[in-house]
């Protein structure tokens, strides 16, 4: 069998932008497979170019029409030239190495304008940095995801978003057993939630217990869903119905609950059984694939975990695409079907049973919105200052979670989040 040829960092990197920015599709199915087949010892770079390409994807749209004599139109010399003024403007790497290795990755439609690439970049190398303070007050995020954003939390706010988005997020994981232990074992430091904060870590599966199942990768915000229960679930049932790739499920399992597990994708549903079983927390699981609008469990469950498919826009600094593949119409798509879920959610309540609805998004349509809207059998049963402590900034008058890729900084940030209780 003929070995694949590997492909440069920039090359790779060319590959997964034109997979993201052109077929608009997202960086999560995508990056695996096309960064394994860059050359193992280039791939930390590919995977850094890609990220900060996409976070600065609207600033260097501007910068190569300033540098260009004429209209650019073909969308992968454009790619090319985002590849190269990337390192040149935002990374560490020695200019003439980025315009030599971007320049020598150049190919297919490309190519005829090879020459044009290498003089843009070469002028960038000279005016870039100038360019670039001119392009301060430049908006970063997409005009409708803006505008939204303005109007629910006004522009200040709006712009502390924008500029958290350009961040890179350090990695939490929730952990089995002391908290303090895991943060002094691997340089982290502890988060209200009792997960662990780490900072650049190395490669997570060579990181202190990791092979031993004593702790998984899950954020900050996504944590206090589960939170929101207490520290004891034994003898109680919970449905998680979006549960893939499972790092609630595994916070229920290890405070006690039995838990059913529905997912409709099936590829996330095998790293939630692998999880599950690395954890060794896979007893009290029963794993369903299908959809959970179609779910009928045999009787009434005590609780129902619902973290609902929606937008993203709370994440965008771990998943930078997500603005660029995005339309105001999928949000308005989301927020139908998290509707549909609650309602389903609240049928599988037994009388007095407990329901966390979660969005990892910052759309007030995929949020706020949902108290004016929820289910009539559930009632709204508001958090307290008291369950979220050291948390309650997050905390809104009205008795639910909001946070913002803005607030927490001083840490290192947090993922925008949307998370209310109900009671049936």
């Amino acid at each position: 069998m003929q070995t694949q040829k590997k492909v440069s960092a920039r090359r790779g990197a060319f590959l997964i932008l034109e997979a993201c920015l052109i077929h608009r599709r997202s960086l999560r199915l995508v990056e695996e497979d096309l960064l394994s087949q860059v050359t193992s010892v280039n791939r930390s770079l590919t995977r850094m170019i890609v990220y900060t390409a996409l976070r600065r994807n609207i600033h260097l749209d501007v910068l190569i029409d300033a540098f260009a004599t004429g209209k650019i139109s073909t969308p992968q010399v454009r790619l090319f030239l985002k590849v190269g003024l990337t390192q040149i403007l935002f990374m560490s790497v020695p200019p003439h190495a980025a315009v030599f290795e971007t320049v020598s990755a150049v190919s297919g439609r490309a190519l005829p304008f090879k020459g044009m690439i290498n003089a843009i970049l070469r002028r960038a190398t000279k005016e870039g940095q100038m360019r670039l303070a001119r392009c301060k007050n430049i908006l970063t995020t997409p005009s409708y995801l803006w505008k939204s954003w303005v109007a629910t939390y006004g522009k200040g706010v709006a712009r502390s978003i924008q500029a958290a988005h350009l961040t890179v997020p350090p990695m939490d994981i929730s952990v089995k057993g002391s908290p303090q232990e895991w943060a002094k074992k691997l340089q982290g430091v502890v988060l209200p939630t009792g997960g662990v904060r780490i900072d650049n870590p190395k490669k997570i599966t060579a990181l202190d217990g990791y092979s031993e199942g004593m702790w998984w990768v899950q954020g900050f915000a996504a944590q206090i869903p589960v939170w929101l229960l207490g520290e004891s679930l034994q003898g109680k049932t919970f449905i998680d119905m979006c549960a893939a790739p499972g790092g609630k499920t595994a916070q229920l399992l290890v405070r006690g609950a039995e838990v059913i597990a529905v997912d409709n994708d099936k590829y996330r549903l095998d790293i939630l059984q692998k999880n599950m079983l690395r954890l060794g927390l896979a007893r009290n699981l029963r794993i369903v694939l299908g959809d959970a609008l179609h779910y009928h469990p045999r009787e009434s469950v005590d609780g129902v975990l619902l973290d609902a498919p929606c937008s993203g826009t709370g994440s965008i600094r771990k998943h930078p695409d997500i603005p660029f593949l995005k339309r105001e119409s999928d949000i308005l798509s989301a927020a139908h079907l998290q509707r549909y879920l609650l309602r389903k959610g609240a049928d599988m309540l037994r009388l007095g049973g407990i329901l966390i609805f979660a969005t990892c998004s910052i759309q007030f349509r995929e949020g706020e919105w949902h108290l004016q809207h929820f289910p009539k059998t559930l009632r709204h049963y508001a958090i307290s200052s008291d369950e979220m402590a050291g948390m309650e900034k997050f905390l809104t008058a009205g008795g639910y979670v909001r946070t913002l890729p803005s607030m927490f900084q001083t840490w290192g940030g947090i993922d925008g989040f949307f998370i209310a209780r109900f009671k049936k």
